[in-house]
């Protein structure tokens, strides 16, 4: 068995500029967000993109399960000072690699600000061995949501047809826009029952965020309505793998072209929101919640 150590001293390398970050959410539960991120890191990955997956879902942590990875340690072990960041990091699928969360680990869901911190600081590790970091939150409105987001280059909010889903999504994007009124906000209708639909969805969300909002969110695409998402949940096997055919991860495929298209490669210009760590930035945003 290949020793994991030796797997990530590989993926470090030399020092590059900081990875772009993108923080998924969605304003409500349930919409299949986890199940996007995983598939969109494995497709990265594809590429050779070196990827890494933050599950930041502190109080209902998954991504272990949808990539069929069993980690010994995870987030806990390394706020009880039991293990550094690169002893938790699980490699999955075309190289990708998984910080997992701590599920059911409530203190996890309110750091104070000495946890705070440690963990932005041992977080730091992680930026030599990536080119782009994918953050995993929970659901809703919650301020640990919100700092994960506005201290990425991007958000990119999942959403249903539903409407309570898309008025959440809209008051999430409030939020985060009013918050960080830089940041580069995208959106993914799940779960659509045609393009048409997703469109309509988009174009709904757009004239409401036209009206009260300064600029408006972009559309990165839809996913479909599809079972095999679902049965792949059972197999614990990620949709993009287990059914690469699926009209789900056609979709996915488009929806990572252009994403990767919008985030690589990086021109470092002064005023982009890479010239600083996005655990950096992170930090500061929790600090400013503690004055």
């Amino acid at each position: 068995m290949t020793d994991q150590a030796a797997i990530l001293r590989g993926m470090v390398g030399e020092v590059k500029k900081y990875p772009k970050v993108v923080t998924f959410a969605s304003g409500k539960g349930g919409v299949g967000k986890s199940n996007l991120i995983t598939a969109l890191a494995i497709l990265m990955g594809e590429q050779n993109t070196k990827v890494t997956l933050l599950d930041m879902d502190l109080g209902l942590a998954n991504l272990d399960i949808l990539l069929g990875l069993n980690p010994r340690f995870n987030l806990a072990h390394v706020m009880a000072g039991q293990k550094k960041i690169r002893e938790i990091v699980c490699p999955g699928p075309n190289n990708i690699m998984l910080v997992p969360g701590a599920s059911g680990v409530s203190r996890l869901a309110n750091l104070n600000s000495r946890e705070r911190k440690q963990l932005s600081e041992k977080f730091s590790e992680l930026e030599k061995m990536s080119d782009i970091v994918l953050v995993d939150t929970g659901a809703g409105l919650g301020e640990n949501v919100l700092h994960f987001a506005t201290a990425s280059q991007a958000m990119v909010v999942v959403t249903t047809p539903e409407p309570p889903a898309r008025m959440d999504a809209y008051a999430l994007i409030k939020t985060a826009m009013a918050k960080a009124p830089d940041l580069s906000i995208h959106v993914i209708i799940n779960e659509a029952a045609s393009e048409a639909q997703a469109k309509a969805v988009f174009k709904s969300l757009s004239e409401v965020s036209r009206q009260h909002l300064p600029r408006l969110p972009k559309y990165l695409g839809y996913v479909p309505l599809d079972p095999h998402v679902s049965q792949s949940v059972g197999k614990r096997r990620p949709f993009v793998l287990a059914y690469p055919n699926s009209v789900a991860s056609r979709a996915m495929r488009k929806i990572e072209r252009d994403l990767s298209a919008f985030l690589l490669p990086h021109r470092g210009t002064s005023d982009d929101r890479l010239s600083r760590s996005f655990f950096s930035r992170l930090f500061s945003a929790f600090s400013l919640r503690s004055v």
